[in-house]
């Protein structure tokens, strides 16, 4: 009879410590964004191409599943070229490898055409989609850049994520960031210039009333570009699982970084206007940064698309180190709304971290 306690206590405890293993293997850091919702912190890489017969890359699924696991992360989105492929197929096969302790999700690239007659150069004016079906309508080619509203309907209409992939890349889409879902940072991050032209698609966006959410893009088709730098997206799903990831994905629940760690954080973004609980908010978070490889750090806060300097002012010190190769810091910033008011917030530091934006209002 004892031993068949003892056993059961032995068993319960394992069964314990193997779901500790699996949560903390997959997630950074599990925290409350108030009273009685919780969120767990899962990186990422997202723009991902594979050997799939039909893609462009050059490592097969199971392959850069592995590396990234290695890496410890917990997932990725594979966005193939979607013309030169049968979709449904690429699904299934993507879909055999989303399991408990790594999620992957099966994307898209849409390539909008360059415009008959456009001679300014080389243009990539392209876009990645999570939708979940097997047959999507939107492919590549089907569209020329000028149709951008045209496409941007049609993927409307299969209820997809879409975001708008190195954007500078297409200027003749500048003049519009608000009506994308997303847009991809990163992406080129040896060009100052390329990062700069993403921020200030994003901020206008911003200025415009908008909230799209940001990625970090590797657009990888060679594991060799890992070796440039760590391209995460922090994913802040309320579990951890595909579905979960795909539906924080579309609340705008995500983190940009480049060569950066989010260890925690108090709140998620959110593409949602919340409540702020007495008329204020306060967003509290710890970061990991290789400074050695880039600029100095600094934080900026963003309010609805201008730089802001709250009077309780902005905290960004050195902290005590967390892992090997990163500099700690912990970062703190926050408002009191006007009643009736509603802003966004986005804070930044800058070629190593873009938020998507936090939105509030106050009764």
């Amino acid at each position: 009879m004892k031993s068949d306690k003892f056993l059961s206590s032995f068993l319960s405890l394992t069964a314990f410590i193997v779901s500790l293993l699996i949560l903390s293997s997959a997630t950074a850091y599990a925290s409350a964004s108030d009273g009685a919702s919780s969120f767990i912190i899962v990186p990422v890489w997202v723009h991902v191409h594979t050997n799939f017969k039909g893609d462009g890359g050059s490592e097969s699924i199971p392959k850069i599943v592995d590396y990234l696991k290695s890496k410890g992360y917990g997932g990725v989105i594979l966005t193939p070229h979607s013309a030169r492929l049968t979709f449904k197929d690429f699904k299934t096969e993507a879909e055999k490898y989303d399991a408990s302790d790594f999620a992957v999700i099966a994307g898209r690239e849409v390539i909008a055409s360059k415009d008959e007659g456009d001679d300014d150069g080389i243009v990539m004016c392209h876009i990645n989609a999570v939708s979940g079906i097997p047959d999507p309508p939107v492919l590549d080619h089907k569209y020329e850049a000028g149709q951008r509203d045209a496409l941007i309907a049609d993927l409307k209409k299969e209820n997809a994520v879409y975001i708008w992939n190195h954007p500078w890349a297409c200027k003749q889409w500048s003049p519009s960031p608000e009506l994308f879902d997303g847009i991809e940072f990163f992406n080129d991050i040896q060009s100052v210039d390329n990062y700069n032209a993403e921020k200030g698609f994003y901020i206008n966006a911003l200025k415009k009333g908008a909230h799209p959410f940001v990625v970090s893009g590797i657009d990888m088709h060679s594991l060799v570009q890992a070796t440039i730098g760590e391209f995460t997206t922090y994913i802040l799903p309320d579990e951890f699982n595909s579905a979960s990831m795909v539906k924080a994905l579309r609340n705008g629940n995500t983190i940009a970084a480049f060569n950066a760690k989010l260890f925690k954080i108090s709140e998620r973004p959110s593409n949602t206007i919340r409540n702020a609980a007495g008329n204020e908010f306060s967003i509290k978070g710890t970061l990991g940064l290789k400074v050695g490889l880039g600029p100095k750090a600094s934080m900026i806060v963003y309010k609805n698309g201008e730089v802001f300097t709250p009077k309780n002012p902005v905290t960004f010190e050195r902290g005590e180190k967390l892992q090997k190769g990163y500099v700690t810091y912990n970062f703190s910033f926050g408002d009191k709304i006007e009643p009736g008011a509603a802003s966004c917030y986005v804070f930044e530091i800058p070629q190593y971290v873009v938020s998507s934006p936090y939105c509030y209002t106050a009764k």
